[in-house]
């Protein structure tokens, strides 16, 4: 008989299974600043509350700001891309538990252009991550204009048989020490080929 009624509990009240509750609360006074050295330091004022954070998801995109589809998914980990693109780019930045909570991330070697941020902070339980995904999104943005050493005034190829030929001439060289060249079928220097390795082509200097 106790059998019998434990078998008819169970399938009158089955056991309901409930998702991670994400933080309670978004990061405050998110920002974006360029340093001396033209990289992109991020800063943030980590906000408890009842569920607190234990890091922060970053979604960084050139160009254009991140839309909702680039907003991270319940359950989901992400690789670290540290490359910024229109399309893509993110970190996922785990806090400190001492001296204090880490609230900063220093992103490095990107190239001239506006660059927009996004922040989520999450909470974490066995193999669970939950993002706070509602409400309003902290979000930041920086430029980075770094004047280039070299001013070119023309850049032309030719061929020479099936071979490219390449001209260029310079309105002014500071401290330029040499030249890469690269060659690619795109616009994106990450799928590019440099084709002088391992010597650069020597430059003016000063």
């Amino acid at each position: 008989m106790r059998f019998i009624f434990l078998l008819l509990f169970l399938l009158t009240f089955p056991i309901l299974y409930c998702d991670l509750a994400p933080p309670s609360n978004h990061v405050t006074n998110f920002t974006a600043t360029v340093d001396a050295s033209y990289n992109i330091d991020l800063e943030w004022v980590h906000n408890d509350g009842v569920l607190e954070a234990e890091g922060y998801y970053i979604v960084a995109r050139k160009s254009f700001p991140p839309t909702n589809s680039d907003a991270p998914a319940y359950n989901n980990y992400y690789e670290d891309h540290l490359q910024i693109t229109i399309n893509s780019g993110n970190v996922t930045v785990v806090q400190a538990k001492e001296p204090a909570t880490r609230t900063t991330y220093e992103w490095t070697g990107q190239s001239n252009g506006t660059y927009y941020f996004d922040i989520y902070p999450y909470r974490t339980e066995d193999e669970e991550i939950s993002y706070k995904i509602d409400e309003s999104v902290p979000s930041a943005s920086a430029v980075i204009d770094n004047p280039l050493p070299v001013i070119l005034s023309t850049f032309t190829v030719s061929f020479n048989m099936s071979l490219p030929i390449l001209n260029w001439t310079t309105q002014s060289e500071q401290n330029n020490q040499g030249w890469n060249v690269y060659r690619s079928i795109s616009d994106e220097l990450s799928s590019s080929i440099q084709i002088n390795e391992p010597f650069l082509i020597p430059g003016a200097g000063t």
